[in-house]
């Protein structure tokens, strides 16, 4: 990350400080206007990073144009639907097989498998949490 920095610290456009703001690891997460202003951005963008060594693949958008087989994608760890731009929770990988009783390690285990960087899902995430809490003051 610190060799793009360095890069795009030395370009003198709104697209590269775009960038530098829009990285997230290995991701550019973006967004623009208009489909005018995506075209810039990625014409823009493609040649910033061109000149460092680095290619740009993997666009995705809402616009109907860019994105015409595209049913969902992965967006900082949350399943993004560029045809309604809607972002939900993966959840696929959470055990539903709960009984009425819950072990405190299943419930941790449970709390745990929701992989969620950016804070979207913390209203829901935290009720395990908070389950998590009450039952340690129980038991002490």
């Amino acid at each position: 990350m610190a060799t793009i920095y360095h890069h795009l610290e030395k370009e003198r456009n709104d697209v590269a400080v775009k960038l530098k703001d829009s990285f997230y690891v290995d991701n550019v997460v973006a967004s623009v206007q208009n489909e005018i202003e995506l075209q810039r951005f990625q014409t823009i963008a493609c040649q910033v990073m061109s000149k460092a060594g680095f290619e740009l693949t993997g666009w995705v958008s809402s616009t109907e144009q860019q994105n015409q087989e595209k049913t969902k994608c992965s967006v900082l760890g949350l399943l993004w639907e560029p045809n309604t731009d809607l972002l939900t929770c993966d959840h696929r990988n959470i055990s539903t097989e709960i009984n009425d009783t819950c072990s405190k390690r299943q419930l941790l285990s449970i709390s745990q498998k929701i992989f969620d960087p950016i804070g979207f899902t913390a209203p829901v995430t935290l009720i395990p949490k908070l389950l998590m809490q009450k039952r340690g003051k129980i038991i002490n």
